[in-house]
């Protein structure tokens, strides 16, 4: 496996709701996926408050996400699945895995091989928020305990309670919702889909955490979980010479979504390496060699102001030429070749419909630049 290999996932989105609320806005789901995206690829600002101990080792995973374009029939998809039930809650006081058949009350997963399953539904027990999200490692993924796997393939995927999806979620106003406002909850369950632990290990009760690791040597011994803060003084464990403070900067910490930021460079090489060996077709139609330009710009994103940015930087002008098509999410030609030939470009929008479209930077012979699906409101 070649380490410029970039690895792309199809994600659907199945939102669970039996109220109007709960059924969340597409601009939610599509920021959720932005996040994942700018965080895998450390595309995120936020790398600059990485201490300077940790900062060599966050890293570029290079994995990205797509949502799913075909539904498993082969029909046309945005990647959105909204199935209105009659329950008004799946949280329960273990892991019930309800939400994820539709003989339970939920709806049936999309052939897990071939696509990332993410259920959106209300986690909440006598209505409190006790549980953010979960997800489970893959069979015989390293560093798990027997217990963690997946129970069955058709169990696969992440769970997510329906108010810390997305950027700036208008449910997540206080406590450890409030600290979830980013979208990195989800980042933190793709990470054990991926099968990372985390990084204090999950001790069993009774036994000192800081004998017990997530079995990644770039991320420091802690004995314990970060309380949903930033508290860059924890030193959980003491290791003599050479000790390093807890990485609460870490994905797969529970501090706050302002101090989550990184994932490091052996953690990366334990997502690929789950990729590779346990979930190869989830990705396999669709690896390449990284063709996404960073600094290209397209924005706004959801877009209501009657135009769209596309912003090329001018060194990429002086070598290639670019074009712009859309297309919306049945295949049909919105724009076709549209000239990119300044360093800003304004396009009106004024004519485009409502609705999610799939916008592509393309260079001379053809390669994708940049793709990015554009909500349209």
């Amino acid at each position: 496996m070649r380490s410029d290999t970039v690895f792309t996932i199809p994600v659907v989105f199945h939102v669970l709701h039996n109220t109007n609320a709960k059924n969340l806005h597409d601009s939610l789901i599509i920021s959720q996926m932005e996040v994942f995206n700018r965080d895998f690829r450390k595309r995120n600002a936020d790398t600059s408050t990485i201490r300077e101990i940790f900062r060599s080792r966050a890293i570029d995973t290079r994995i990205q996400f797509v949502f799913a374009d075909r539904d498993p029939q082969g029909n046309p998809t945005n990647g959105i699945n909204r199935v209105r039930v009659t329950r008004s809650t799946f949280g329960g006081f273990s892991l019930n895995d309800d939400m994820k058949f539709s003989s339970r009350g939920g709806v049936d997963a999309w052939n897990t091989s071939k696509y990332l399953n993410i259920w959106v539904c209300d986690l909440s027990v006598n209505n409190i928020d006790a549980l953010l999200g979960y997800a489970y490692p893959p069979v015989d993924a390293p560093n798990w305990n027997p217990g963690a796997f997946v129970p069955s393939p058709d169990h696969d995927g992440i769970v997510l309670h329906y108010k810390i999806v997305g950027r700036n979620n208008p449910f997540a106003t206080s406590g450890a919702l409030a600290a979830s406002r980013d979208g990195r909850t989800a980042v933190h369950e793709v990470g054990h889909y991926l099968g990372l632990r985390h990084t204090w290990g999950d001790p069993p009760n009774g036994v000192n955490g800081c004998n017990v690791d997530d079995g990644i040597d770039d991320t420091p011994l802690n004995s314990s979980r970060a309380n949903f803060d930033c508290n860059k003084t924890r030193n959980t464990c003491n290791t003599g010479a050479g000790d390093e403070p807890d990485m609460v900067e870490n994905y797969m910490d529970y501090s706050s979504h302002t101090c989550q930021v990184m994932f490091t460079a052996k953690q990366t090489g334990i997502m690929r390496f789950v990729l590779t060996q346990f979930r190869s077709t989830v990705y396999s139609a669709a690896i390449s060699t990284d063709t996404i330009v960073e600094a290209f710009k397209i924005f706004p994103n959801p877009n209501r102001e009657g135009r769209l940015t596309v912003e090329i930087p001018e060194e990429q002008l002086k070598t290639h030429r670019y074009t712009l098509d859309m297309t919306d999410m049945n295949g049909r030609r919105i724009w076709n070749g549209i000239a990119l030939n300044s360093s800003v470009n304004l396009l009106g929008t004024q004519l485009v419909a409502r609705g999610v479209y799939i916008v592509r930077i393309l260079d001379e012979t053809g390669r994708v630049a940049r793709l990015e699906r554009v909500l349209f409101l």
